[in-house]
């Protein structure tokens, strides 16, 4: 999570709570259901991009489906503009 190339660790931890009550609310996950890996800035650099990793997805890898998601968190709004299912 820490150590995201030019993003500080204060930052780090605020797009996790941002990621963290985005799924919760917006797709009825238990903080218990995923875990997040963070992949850096987006191109534009505006976003950063965070990997919410569905927990099931990993006991039972399918491939084009399963819940987990890729978000895109603008660092100016603090908001998740974008979402992406896995391929």
């Amino acid at each position: 999570m820490a150590g995201t190339p030019g993003v500080a660790v204060q930052e780090v931890d605020h797009i996790n709570a941002i990621a963290n009550q985005y799924l919760i609310a917006q797709k009825k996950w238990r903080p218990d259901q995923f875990r997040l890996e963070h992949k850096g800035l987006a191109p534009d650099g505006r976003s950063l991009i965070v990997w919410a990793v569905y927990l099931e997805d990993e006991l039972h890898p399918t491939p084009g489906g399963g819940e987990s998601v890729e978000l895109y968190i603008d660092r100016d709004s603090q908001r998740v503009v974008r979402e992406l299912g896995f391929q």
